[in-house]
């Protein structure tokens, strides 16, 4: 039952009340309204979560897209699945150390030179706050902009993603997507023969598996 219908039972019960009174001239004690603590369910990132960034650049004249993927990724949430607003979210890290390009050369590169991952071998996003949720007709799709802060390396920035999810049986599937400036976390790409041009824009992404632990 959602809360609109919930609401309107309330002010039928106030109303009914208020005439047995007046016709009855009786001393009526409204009965509370019987209330349900929301059914929280924690869920948290499974086998099958990855994180991932894609950026444009030009390899040897020609343009190229690069996309990372880090299979090492952790997080959790609570939500209660009747009321799909009520979602609390929590950090989410993400082992930049496990970033795979299918370049050893750009990975080595990518972990020593760019995000110094022996000095910062995690990449976190925290969530602060939820906008509107948006749920699909059938309802088992919800669709929200999350704002949060993102960490890479020594350089916290906010950052907006859009995160969207389905319902599948007991478990959640979906995913988070946001744009990010490269030189705005002091992301420098190193001087590589037969690279140029990479883009400042960088998208990055979280596909997620979610179950109760």
């Amino acid at each position: 039952m959602n809360r609109a219908v919930v609401r309107a039972f309330a002010v039928l019960g106030v109303v009914a009340v208020a005439v047995a009174i007046w016709t009855r001239g009786e001393e009526v004690s409204p009965t509370p309204l019987p209330t349900t603590a929301p059914a929280f369910t924690e869920f948290v990132f499974t086998a099958g979560t990855v994180a991932g960034f894609v950026v444009d650049e030009e390899l040897r004249g020609s343009p190229n897209v690069v996309v990372g993927i880090s299979e090492a990724v952790s997080g959790r949430f609570t939500v209660d699945l009747s009321d799909p607003s009520s979602v609390r979210l929590g950090e989410i890290r993400v082992d930049a150390r496990a970033f795979d390009t299918g370049s050893a050369l750009r990975d080595m590169a990518l972990r020593r030179l760019i995000l110094d991952t022996e000095t910062y071998p995690y990449i976190s996003f925290v969530p602060i706050d939820v906008g509107e949720v948006r749920v699909s007709g059938s309802g088992d799709t919800v669709e929200a902009v999350v704002i949060g802060t993102l960490t890479v390396r020594d350089v916290t920035r906010p950052v907006s993603v859009t995160v969207s999810a389905t319902v599948e049986g007991d478990r959640l599937v979906g995913e988070a997507v946001g744009v990010v400036s490269r030189s705005e976390f002091g992301l420098r790409i190193p001087s590589v023969r037969g690279v140029a041009n990479v883009s400042d824009v960088v998208e990055v992404y979280v596909e997620f598996v979610a179950e109760p632990p």
